[in-house]
C-alpha cells in the first residue's frame, strides 16, 4: 500500500511537462528473401500522425542500410577512425545499400532531398503541410543488399541478421528533429508505434523476431524444432564437442509468416536454417505469462540448453525490480552481430560467444534488461547512451548479484589476470574508469556516442552511469531508490524520457538537489577525490578535518573502522573546500572516508587516518608490476638484466611505482652493477602530472637521470662515461572528440658530463677530466593513430654549447621536422612513409668548415649519438656486430655508417633531407614472417674543409629487407642495394657478403616502465 501511494505522488509530482508530445507511427510492410543474392525486396507503408504543436513540411527518414554502401559514410569514417578497416577494405559484393524507392504521400509523388552528407539520411518533402493533429500515409517500394555482417545488419552465408533494415522516420520532439546516421558506436532514437510484417522465405529457414508470430503453421514449425531439440538434448547430442556447423541448402518452397506488434520502436529478426529451438514461458507477479524462445546454432550449443531458463529469470527479475514486461514474448537468439557480445531489439536480442555458461547467462540478461530501458523508456541512445546502457548495467549486476553472489561491481573481476588480481583490489569496471579519469582522458557521459573513443564510450555509458546509481541507492536509501526508479518507469514507459525526468523523479522521491549527480558526474568530466586532513579528539567523540580536492562536491560515507570492519559510518552531503566533520566517541582503529567503495574517489591514499594520527596506507613490496591497491602502497621490485660491450654484462634491482592506472607522482629507480667496468650504472626518472584543464589537458614535470661507460681503453686501463641529466615540462592538449589525434608541446634542457682522457706531451696517459654541455629543445607533436593513413608531426628546435677540443666553445641552432605516414592499401597492410629534414639556423663549427658528431647523420646510430637520446649495445665500438645497432631517427638508414667509418661520413653540419620507404607484402609468408622491403635516400649537404663536395658524394640512398621481429622494438636489416659512397665505405671496411653488412634496430627506450602505457588506447 505505501508503495502505491508513493507512486501515485511521484506520479502527480513529477507529470509529463505539458508541452510534451510524441508522434505516432504505424508500419505494414511487406518482404520476401532472396538468399542466392542476398537481397530484400518488398513494399513499406507507413501512417504518420503529428501529435505535435507544429506544421511539418517534411519528414526526415533515415535509410540506415545505405550505412555499408562506400567508404564515405559515417559508419565507414567510424571505423577507420577507431582502427577497424575490415569494411574500409570489403569486395564490392559484401557492400549493402537501399535502393528502388519511389515515396509517394497520400498516392502522389513527392521528392526528397538530401541531409548533409549523409547518404543514409534522407528528406522527404511533403506536397501539402502537415498540420498538428494531421495524418499521412506514406509508401514506396524499396530493395535491400544486404551487406555481410559488418555491425548489426547483415549476412554470414546465409545467416541473417536483419536489423535496421526498414526506411524509418527519425523523432520529431520538442527539441526538433533528430536525424542520425547508422553508427557501429552509437544506438538508435526512434518512434513508437505498432508494425504488420510479412516475410516470405524458404519454408526451412527458423526466423526469431520482434512482435507476436500470426501465422499457426510457423507455430507448428518452431514447436516441432523444439521437440527435435530435446530429443537431442536427452540423447546428449548437443554437448561441448566441436562439430563442423554447415549451411544446408535452401528449400525451392517459400513460406510467408506474418508478425505484428505494439508499442515498440524498432522491429529485428533473424533466419537462419541451423536454428535450434527451445521454448518456455514465465509468469510475472501480476499473473501474466510470457513466452519465451532461444535459437541457437551449433556455436556454444551445449551452453544455450540453459538459455530458456535464463530468460525467464531475467524477465522475471526485472519485472519484479522495475516494472512489469508489457509484452508477449521475449525471445534470444545466437547469431553474428559484430557489435559487442549482444544487441537489443523488442522482444528480440541477439547474441554472439559467450564461453562459458555465466557469462551467456550475464549477456541474455543485459540484452533483455534493455527491453526496459531502450525498448520501452525510449531515451535517446545517441545523446545519451548512459540514460540506457548504464540504467540497464546497474540492474545488471543486480542480478548477477542475486543468482551468483558477491558484489559484481566492487569485487575483483574474473577477467584480471590472475597474477595482477592477486595484486588489487580493483576490478576490470573500476579499472576502466581510473585509467581513463586519472590521465583526464574521461568525457562527458552526455554527449554523442560518435564523440567519445571506445574506451570513454564503455565507461561512460556503462561502467561509470552503474557506479553513481550504485551512489545514488546507497545515499538516498534502497527503499527511497527503488520506488523512484519504479515511478520513473510507470510515467514514462512508451516515451522518450530525458535524464531530466528521471532526475526530477529522484529528487521528488528523496528531497535531495542531485545536480551534482547529473551535472557534474554524468553530464560533466567531473572527479571525486576527498582527503581527510587531520583529526582532532573532543570531549564527545571525533572532529574530521576533510578536503574536496576534486571537481564534484557529491556526498561520501565516513566511517570508524576497527579491526578492519565498519563499526560506524555517517553520509556526508557534498561540500567544496574544506569542512569539519563531527563523529561520535567510540573505539576505532582508522577514520576512512567510502570503506565499501560506494564512490567514484579518483585516490584513495589519502582517505584514512589512523587513531594514532598517522596517515596512510601500508606498504608492501610487489615482483614486477600490478595494477594498483586502494588500501595498500605497492612499490613494484623488478630485476634489471642488461649491458653493453663497455660495461659488460649489468645487473641489478630496480624499484618503480608505475601502473596501467597513472599517479600524480611517478618514479624508477633502476641502477646495475657492470661486470666489465665494476662500477653501478643505470637510469633513474621522476615526473609529476598536473592536470590544469581548459586549453591544457595535462602538465607533467619531470628529470630523468642516466649514465653508462662509452668507452674503454684496457691497455691503459681506464674507462670513460657520462652523465646525463634531463629535466623537462611537456603539456598535452585535448584531444580530438573521439580520442584518435592528440597533440603536445614541451621544453627540455640537458646537462652533459663526459669523461675525457688527457695525455702529456709524450703520449703517456696522465688522467681524466670532465667537459660539461648544456643544451636546451622544445618539441611540437601531433599524432592521429587511425586505422587508415595513420600519421605523426614532431618538430624540434635545439640549441646547444659545446667546447670542441681543437677549437673552443662552440654553439649551435638547429631545426628539424619527422613527418611519418601511411598508405594503408589492404587490410593490415601498408607502404609507411617517413620524411625527415633538419637545417642549422647557425653552427659555429660549419662557419669554419668543420663537422663533427653534433651534426645530423642519415643514420640513427650510436657514433651520432651527441646527446646520448638512445641506449645502445656498443656505443662506439665498431669490433662487434652489436656495434651495427641503428634507431629509427635523423636519416632513418639502416646503414651504420658512423660504428665503423669517419666520422664526417654521412654526416651534416648544414641541411639533411631524407625520405624512407618500408612496405608489408601483399601475402603473408610461412611462419607469418614480417619481411619488409626498404628504400632509404637522403641528401646530406656538409661544409668541410676547402673542397666543394660534388651533388652525388652528397647523395646516399640503399635498400633491402628488414624482418620485422617486435614492431617499433625490434628488427633486421639486409641491405641489398646502395650507392656507391655506401658500397665504398662497405668495401673499405672489408664488408663484401649481406650478412657482413646486415644491422638491427632494438629500440630499448620503450622497454622503460611507464611507456607501455602511453601504447595503450585511451
Amino acid at each position: 500500500m505505501r508503495l502505491l501511494s508513493l507512486l501515485s505522488v511521484l506520479h502527480f509530482a513529477v507529470a509529463l511537462p505539458a508541452q510534451y508530445f510524441q508522434q505516432d507511427v504505424a508500419y505494414t510492410i511487406t518482404v520476401a528473401l532472396d538468399d542466392e543474392r542476398h537481397t530484400l525486396r518488398g513494399d513499406y507503408e507507413l501512417v504518420y500522425t503529428n501529435n505535435s504543436p507544429d506544421a511539418l513540411r517534411e519528414i526526415y527518414f533515415h535509410l540506415w542500410p545505405n550505412a555499408f554502401k562506400n567508404n564515405e559514410t559515417a559508419f565507414a569514417r567510424q571505423q577507420v577512425r577507431q582502427g577497424r578497416t575490415r569494411f574500409y577494405f570489403a569486395e564490392p559484393e559484401q557492400r549493402g545499400y537501399i535502393d528502388s524507392l519511389a515515396w509517394t504521400v497520400d498516392g502522389e509523388a513527392v521528392v526528397t532531398a538530401p541531409y548533409r552528407d549523409l547518404i543514409d539520411v534522407t528528406i522527404l518533402k511533403l506536397n501539402k503541410v502537415l498540420p498538428p493533429g494531421g495524418t499521412v500515409t506514406v509508401r514506396t517500394p524499396f530493395r535491400v543488399q544486404i551487406p555481410s555482417s559488418f555491425s548489426r545488419l547483415g549476412h554470414v552465408g546465409t545467416s541473417y541478421q536483419m536489423t535496421q533494415w526498414y526506411p524509418k522516420p527519425a523523432v520529431y520532439d520538442a527539441e526538433g528533429w533528430h536525424p542520425m546516421p547508422n553508427l557501429n558506436q552509437g544506438e538508435f532514437y526512434s518512434e513508437f508505434g505498432t508494425f504488420d510484417v510479412t516475410l516470405t522465405l524458404p519454408v526451412n529457414y527458423v526466423v526469431g523476431a520482434t512482435g507476436v508470430l500470426q501465422t499457426e503453421s510457423e507455430r507448428a514449425f518452431l514447436r516441432e524444432r523444439d521437440a527435435q531439440t530435446r530429443r537431442a538434448i536427452a540423447a546428449g547430442l548437443l554437448t561441448e564437442e566441436k562439430v563442423r556447423d554447415t549451411f544446408p541448402a535452401s528449400s525451392p518452397i517459400d513460406k510467408t509468416i506474418r508478425y505484428t506488434a505494439e508499442k515498440v520502436h524498432d522491429f529485428a529478426w533473424f533466419a537462419d536454417k541451423r536454428f535450434h529451438v527451445l521454448t518456455g514461458d514465465t509468469t510475472l507477479a501480476s499473473g501474466k505469462r510470457i513466452e519465451t524462445y532461444a535459437m541457437f546454432s551449433q556455436v556454444e550449443r551445449h551452453l544455450w540448453t540453459e538459455a530458456v531458463h535464463y530468460l525467464n529469470r531475467a524477465v522475471r527479475f526485472y519485472s519484479d525490480q522495475v516494472g512489469e514486461y508489457p509484452y508477449p514474448q521475449a525471445t534470444a537468439v545466437q547469431s553474428a552481430l559484430s557489435a559487442g557480445a549482444g544487441m537489443e531489439y523488442p522482444m528480440i536480442t541477439v547474441i554472439g560467444r559467450s564461453g562459458n555458461a555465466k557469462d551467456l547467462d550475464d549477456v541474455i540478461t543485459h540484452e533483455v534488461g534493455h527491453n526496459w530501458f531502450y525498448g520501452i523508456l525510449g531515451s535517446n541512445e545517441r545523446v545519451y547512451p548512459w540514460l540506457d546502457e548504464g540504467l540497464n548495467t546497474f540492474y545488471e549486476y543486480r542480478y548477477m548479484d542475486r543468482f551468483y553472489g558477491g558484489d559484481s561491481y566492487r569485487d575483483v573481476a574474473e577477467q584480471i589476470p590472475p597474477f595482477l588480481a592477486k595484486k588489487t583490489d580493483l576490478n576490470l569496471n573500476q579499472a576502466g574508469l581510473l585509467y581513463n579519469a586519472r590521465a583526464r582522458h574521461l568525457q562527458s557521459s552526455s554527449i554523442d556516442s560518435d564523440s567519445m573513443s571506445m574506451i570513454n564510450y564503455g565507461v561512460g555509458s556503462y561502467t561509470k552511469p552503474a557506479q553513481v546509481l550504485f551512489l545514488l541507492e546507497n545515499y538516498l536509501g534502497k527503499t527511497v531508490f527503488d520506488e523512484a526508479m519504479r515511478a520513473y518507469y510507470a510515467t514514462w514507459k512508451f516515451k522518450h524520457p530525458q535524464p531530466a525526468d528521471l532526475q526530477a523523479i529522484l529528487e521528488a522521491a528523496s528531497g535531495k538537489t542531485l545536480d551534482w549527480a547529473f551535472d557534474d558526474l554524468l553530464a560533466g568530466e567531473g572527479l571525486t577525490d576527498y582527503a581527510i586532513r587531520k583529526r582532532t579528539p573532543t570531549d564527545d567523540g571525533v572532529l574530521v578535518t576533510v578536503e574536496n580536492k576534486g571537481d564534484v562536491a557529491s556526498p561520501f560515507p565516513l566511517a570508524y573502522l576497527l579491526d578492519g570492519e565498519v563499526v560506524n559510518e555517517v553520509w556526508v552531503d557534498g561540500f567544496r573546500g574544506t569542512r569539519e566533520v563531527k563523529l561520535p566517541r567510540m573505539d576505532y582503529d582508522a577514520i576512512v572516508i567510502d570503506p565499501d567503495y560506494e564512490t567514484l574517489e579518483i585516490y584513495r591514499r589519502n582517505d584514512n587516518i589512523k587513531s594514532s594520527g598517522g596517515q596512510g596506507d601500508p606498504l608492501r613490496l610487489v615482483a614486477l608490476a600490478g595494477l594498483e591497491h586502494t588500501r595498500e602502497r605497492h612499490l613494484y621490485v623488478v630485476p634489471i638484466l642488461g649491458g653493453n660491450s663497455w660495461d659488460g654484462f649489468a645487473a641489478g634491482i630496480g624499484l618503480h611505482n608505475y601502473s596501467l592506472l597513472e599517479k600524480p607522482v611517478e618514479f624508477a629507480l633502476l641502477p646495475q652493477y657492470a661486470f666489465g667496468t665494476e662500477e653501478v650504472v643505470g637510469l633513474a626518472n621522476l615526473s609529476l602530472h598536473t592536470y590544469p584543464g581548459g586549453a591544457f589537458r595535462k602538465i607533467t614535470y619531470a628529470l630523468d637521470a642516466r649514465s653508462y661507460h662509452y668507452f674503454v681503453n684496457e691497455r691503459l686501463g681506464f674507462d670513460e662515461r657520462f652523465v646525463r641529466l634531463r629535466p623537462s615540462i611537456t603539456v598535452e592538449l585535448p584531444r580530438s572528440p573521439a580520442a584518435t589525434r592528440a597533440s603536445s608541446f614541451g621544453l627540455e634542457a640537458l646537462y652533459l658530463q663526459e669523461d675525457d682522457s688527457r695525455f702529456d706531451t709524450t703520449g703517456t696517459f696522465a688522467g681524466l677530466d670532465q667537459t660539461d654541455r648544456f643544451a636546451l629543445r622544445g618539441r611540437y607533436i601531433l599524432a592521429d593513430r587511425r586505422g587508415v593513413n595513420p600519421y605523426s608531426l614532431e618538430a624540434r628546435v635545439e640549441y646547444q654549447r659545446y667546447d670542441d677540443v681543437l677549437f673552443g666553445e662552440q654553439s649551435y641552432t638547429r631545426l628539424d621536422l619527422t613527418y611519418r605516414t601511411a598508405y594503408t592499401y589492404d587490410r593490415g597492410r601498408s607502404v609507411d612513409f617517413r620524411f625527415f629534414g633538419g637545417y642549422f639556423l647557425q653552427n659555429t663549427l660549419r662557419d669554419r668548415n668543420r663537422l663533427n658528431g653534433s651534426g645530423f647523420n642519415i643514420s640513427g646510430q650510436a657514433y651520432s649519438d651527441f646527446n646520448y637520446d638512445d641506449f645502445y649495445l656498443a656505443r662506439n665500438d665498431a669490433r662487434l656486430f652489436t656495434g651495427r645497432q641503428v634507431v629509427d631517427r635523423e636519416g632513418g638508414f639502416k646503414v651504420p655508417v658512423g660504428s665503423a667509418f669517419a666520422a664526417t661520413d654521412g654526416n651534416s653540419n648544414n641541411l639533411l633531407l631524407a625520405v624512407n620507404v618500408s612496405a608489408d607484402l601483399p601475402r603473408d609468408l610461412p611462419f607469418r614472417l614480417s619481411i619488409r622491403p626498404y628504400f632509404d635516400l637522403a641528401f646530406a649537404d656538409k661544409r668541410h674543409g676547402f673542397e666543394v663536395p660534388t651533388f652525388s658524394d652528397q647523395l646516399w640512398w640503399n635498400g633491402g629487407l628488414t624482418l620485422r621481429l617486435v614492431p617499433g622494438v625490434a628488427a633486421v636489416h639486409f641491405p641489398l642495394v646502395q650507392s656507391k659512397n655506401i658500397r665504398a665505405l662497405y668495401d673499405g671496411a672489408g664488408r663484401g657478403s649481406v650478412f657482413e653488412r646486415m644491422s638491427f634496430t632494438l629500440d630499448l627506450q620503450a622497454l622503460q616502465p611507464g611507456r607501455l602505457r602511453g601504447l595503450l588506447p585511451r
